[in-house]
């Protein structure tokens, strides 16, 4: 049987690696799920933390392997000390209930430690931080970001070898670490679009400008050129009257100006300006 002092001390260093393994948890889904975009937007309005968040973001793979490594040696060694702890607390009541045989309780407090550790650690460990980071990837990322650093300084030998390891095992087939770009087709484009503007971020307005700029880039020049004879254009030397009436009619905002004929074009004249000219005259 293990001493109290022991047993309490071994399940104070299981709480300190669960809290451990939700932070490194944290860490890697807040930087996988945080725009980059919006931290930049932040540094640039003076935000300290953004930089930080920003530089680690820069050097990504780097820090999701310290995450990984964190992640790793936190679940060992919590079962290593937890499960020992939490067996030695069951046993003297299993052995109240009247189960004398030292063999049967020692087998009944490991399978129950066992099961309580593995609970704590994928509820506490695992899932609660990993689904807090995801709603709050921005606000976590920036929180997270300085002891991540501190952890990438205490690992970074383990970390190269790591990488290096991960490097040679994926050259055969040609990928390297760091190497992979993020992009995102129209069709992908669009769906966040449509999802921005069902959860508010974007209004109804701002949808359609983005998806016209889409719709733009598929446009050919003589599906927006007009025909010469249909052209509607100025003459240089018409009298002001005779243009801002032309102008008051017509479909358009801007008019082409020629001199003698539409071989001659000077310019281009908007409405409002030979609105204002006449207003002036």
């Amino acid at each position: 049987m293990e001493e109290p002092v022991f047993t309490s001390l071994n399940l104070f260093a299981a709480l300190v690696l669960i809290v451990l393994n939700g932070f490194f948890v944290a860490a890697e889904f807040a930087l996988v799920r945080v725009r980059e975009s919006r931290i930049v937007q932040l540094e640039q309005e003076g935000s300290n933390r953004a930089g930080v968040v920003h530089g680690v973001l820069r050097d990504l793979d780097t820090y999701l392997s310290v995450c990984q490594i964190g992640i790793t040696i936190a679940s060992l060694a919590l079962g290593w000390v937890g499960e020992p702890a939490v067996s030695a607390l069951i046993a003297p009541g299993l052995e109240a209930l009247g189960i004398t045989n030292e063999s049967i309780v020692e087998l009944i407090a490991v399978v129950l430690g066992f099961a309580v550790i593995t609970y704590a650690h994928l509820v506490f460990g695992e899932q609660a931080p990993k689904y807090f980071s995801i709603q709050r990837a921005e606000a976590t990322a920036l929180w997270i970001s300085r002891p991540l650093r501190i952890f990438m300084l205490l690992f970074r030998p383990l970390v190269w070898l790591v990488n290096a390891s991960t490097n040679f095992i994926l050259r055969p087939w040609g990928i390297r670490l760091g190497e992979e770009m993020e992009a995102h087709s129209e069709e992908e484009l669009r769906i966040m679009i449509s999802s921005s503007t069902s959860s508010g971020v974007l209004d109804p307005q701002e949808r359609e400008y983005l998806n016209n700029v889409f719709d733009f880039g598929d446009t050919v020049a003589r599906e927006i050129m007009v025909p010469r004879p249909d052209v509607e254009a100025l003459p240089c030397d018409a009298p002001l009257e005779e243009l801002v009436e032309r102008a008051a009619f017509g479909r358009y905002t801007r008019y082409p100006v020629y001199e003698d004929d539409l071989d001659h074009v000077m310019g281009a004249v908007h409405v409002k300006d030979l609105f204002r000219a006449a207003k002036e005259d």
